[in-house]
């Protein structure tokens, strides 16, 4: 499962229509830690969203609302395909691997 789970490294600007706030690496690690251990793959991605957007709540500096702001950064396209790539869903195709021919296991 961990293939499919990359912490993302990069610092990168959280644009919105009231100001810009950075993700730092370290608020990707806090974030990628979120999920409890245990937590299936799928799910666990929501204990992340929810941590990458109080993060990025905390560190705006604004008087709009947490919960229209929250609203916004769910739908931040390059917010999305960031976390996409570093966590993507994965379907139980995606897991198993063909039999091998010679000896018929996994």
């Amino acid at each position: 499962m961990r293939f499919y789970e990359e912490t993302p490294t990069d610092e990168v600007e959280v644009e919105t229509p009231w100001s810009e706030t950075w993700l730092k690496s370290d608020d990707w690690a806090a974030a990628f830690d979120a999920p409890a251990p245990g937590i299936p793959h799928n799910k666990a991605r929501d204990d992340i969203w929810d941590e990458l957007v109080s993060i990025l709540i905390n560190k705006h500096h604004s008087d709009v609302p947490a919960e229209q702001l929250r609203a916004w950064l769910l739908h931040d396209q390059e917010l999305l395909t960031i976390v996409n790539r570093a966590w993507p869903l994965l379907e139980t195709t995606d897991l198993s691997s063909p039999i091998c021919g010679r000896c018929r296991r996994t």
